[in-house]
């Protein structure tokens, strides 16, 4: 994560926001997570000039940190909006963060609500937090209490750090009818977003973990107690 950007956020929004939007900055994958090999680098390029959105992605990411390319923050934003274009999720909500900070893109609030949709629809949970904390702000858009319960409780739904605090909050600013509307179109949003099969089957596992620790838990129980 290049170390000027938390000093930006601070600079360029209320002390609030700039201590929300830490949580999604650490959260959105801004540099390589490790130094890749001439090898792989090469490899990177190759598909990412091929079109692929995730290869651009990492590619972005290299020219970003100087990991495996020449640092040069241009063409990492370059290959990052290359890559969002192409549907990739991550890139999407990286490149929503600078237009939202300004930072080697021009500062465009509009712009990078646009890119955190776009991340949101995907279900990628720091956006949807994003959007809600941008809508309960009124962080260059006009405030909307019932979007902004919306995407945080979404977020809140995939246990996204610091989101069922925000929803909460939001919710003390709301009227009965706008909770209702938010539920209203939170319910919505699932029922035009099902889960895909995957999701579902790790809760499926992760319910059956759980199980099997009740169980073990209780014959541990019953066991101390001579049953």
């Amino acid at each position: 994560m290049p170390l000027y950007l938390p000093l930006l956020i601070a600079l360029r929004t209320s002390t609030f926001l700039a201590f929300a939007l830490f949580a999604v900055l650490f959260a959105c994958p801004l540099v390589a997570e490790s130094i890749p090999s001439p090898e792989e680098a090469a490899q990177a390029r190759s598909q990412a000039e091929q079109g692929d959105a995730d290869a651009q992605w990492d590619l972005a990411k290299m020219y970003i940190s100087g990991q495996g390319m020449p640092q040069d923050d241009s063409k990492g934003v370059e290959w990052m909006r290359k890559s969002a274009q192409n549907g990739n999720a991550d890139a999407q909500a990286a490149l929503a963060l600078r237009y939202g900070m300004g930072v080697g893109v021009p500062q465009d609030q509009s712009e990078g609500v646009k890119w955190w949709q776009k991340a949101a629809e995907q279900r990628k949970p720091v956006a949807q937090y994003s959007l809600g904390l941008i809508y309960y702000n009124g962080a260059g858009i006009p405030k909307d209490y019932v979007q902004a319960y919306m995407w945080a409780d979404l977020a809140a739904e995939q246990d996204y750090p610091l989101a069922s605090g925000l929803r909460d909050t939001i919710k003390k600013s709301m009227t009965p009818e706008q909770i209702a509307e938010g539920t209203r179109l939170v319910n919505e949003w699932g029922d035009k977003h099902p889960r895909t099969i995957g999701y579902r089957v790790g809760q499926l596992i992760v319910g059956l973990i759980l199980l099997g620790v009740a169980v073990l838990v209780i014959r541990f129980i019953r066991y101390m107690w001579g049953d």
